[in-house]
């Protein structure tokens, strides 16, 4: 790794969360040393592979936060400065594949998002431009799920091709976020063309997961093994944050993913989630939080601020113990997915004892977001297959009911 030089930065121990990782990360610093590393890696014959300025809100105007990405043609290294606690993150990496930039096509469409109805889980299918399809984790396997999510994607695949996954995104390996997908590959791996898939699953061996037990371990190990045998010329990456997908009719930024949160202590593997900004054709943006919690919400929102301000907001873990009123006041959405249960959106579940979704125990972000004083908004639990259809600076709603 190429050092890094600070004049009153706090370094932390490095670490790996994989093989072939190296992590290091540097409290403390102000922006110029970001910039004096960047170029110290092009003196040492590193090329750049991308780079971008990242808002941080109306908040701290001032603040800026930065990505790029460099590759001396076999080692990888991505840097990330967090302007809200003066942190820069790197991460060096013994080969790289650099992110690649989608087919753009022609438009037979226009682009949309689509709440996947599932019995457990969250599944969320976003259709391109062109007629192809991105995928967001897949929920708990059951086979009437799997057949409907087939189904759909079928049903709107461009006339007389198998459906395109261009990339299928996981934002972490609890059991109800990738164990439909393990079994999907299995079943429809031949019916289906999967071009990538993108997640991040740190080495539970690597890290301080207080629950990775070994039914998490062995969840992880299946999914993996059946995408080695299932899915024929796929592309994997590892997601970091600041990296942009780039595809016809959307842009997918990952604003959170497992090395953030170094030097946390994990304590679950919901620590580990991932979260996505996607910004449509036409300016619509929506945010997928995945199951981050209270401390990733909040680190999400010191981030990025009102940069975020998005139309449509997947609910924190459920819509349970995990988000953040202030992240929710910065998205500030118009309609909101529910990856849950309609009795347990009303607040009905028996023997349940805090109405968590609907704001009780504590979950302050919850009763905010449902306050129609506030602002009257949309909500859609997952009992509903929910399409928003991205048609220039309009959103069209289209509802499939159970």
């Amino acid at each position: 790794m190429v050092e890094f030089k600070s004049l009153a930065g706090n370094f932390y121990p490095k670490t790996s969360m994989r093989e072939g990782e190296e992590i290091l990360v540097v409290h403390n610093c102000v922006v110029d040393e970001f910039f004096d590393y960047l170029n110290d890696l092009k003196n040492n014959g590193y090329n750049e592979v991308c780079y971008r300025q990242i808002g941080a809100g109306s908040e701290y105007p001032y603040n800026k936060n930065y990505y790029a990405c460099y590759t001396d043609g076999k080692n990888g290294v991505h840097v990330f400065f967090d302007a809200s606690r003066h942190t820069v993150r790197i991460i060096h990496l013994d080969s790289y594949t650099p992110v690649l930039e989608g087919e753009k096509g022609t438009k037979v469409c226009p682009p949309s998002l689509t709440q996947v109805s599932i019995f457990s889980g969250m599944c969320y299918c976003v259709q391109l431009s062109n007629g192809n399809f991105l995928l967001f984790d897949g929920g708990v396997y059951v086979k009437e799920d799997a057949e409907r999510l087939f189904k759909f994607l079928k049903a709107n695949a461009n006339k007389g091709q198998k459906p395109v996954i261009e990339n299928w995104f996981f934002t972490h390996p609890d059991y109800d976020h990738i164990q439909l997908a393990t079994r999907f590959f299995e079943e429809y791996g031949e019916k289906v063309s999967v071009k990538a898939v993108s997640y991040n699953f740190p080495d539970c061996d690597k890290i301080n997961q207080m629950v990775m037990t070994e039914k998490v371990k062995g969840e992880i190990a299946e999914f993996e093994k059946s995408i080695e045998i299932n899915l024929k010329n796929v592309q994997i990456y590892t997601l970091y944050t600041g990296q942009v997908y780039d595809y016809a009719g959307v842009k997918v930024e990952v604003i959170w993913s497992a090395e953030a949160n170094y030097p946390k202590t994990f304590t679950s593997y919901n620590d580990i989630s991932a979260a996505f900004s996607l910004t449509f054709d036409g300016g619509k943006k929506a945010v997928l939080l995945g199951d981050c919690g209270h401390d990733e919400c909040r680190r999400i929102s010191d981030l990025y601020g009102d940069y975020l301000k998005s139309e449509i907001l997947q609910l924190a873990h459920h819509g349970l113990i995990g988000g953040d009123k202030r992240l929710y006041q910065q998205i500030d959405p118009d309609i909101c997915f529910w990856p849950t249960t309609e009795i347990r959106f009303q607040g009905k579940l028996e023997n349940q004892k805090y109405q968590w979704c609907i704001g009780e125990g504590g979950c302050d972000y919850n009763t905010y977001i449902r306050d129609e004083k506030i602002k009257k908004r949309v909500h859609y639990s997952h009992e509903k297959t929910v399409t928003l259809k991205f048609d220039k600076d309009q959103i069209i709603t289209e509802i499939i009911e159970i």
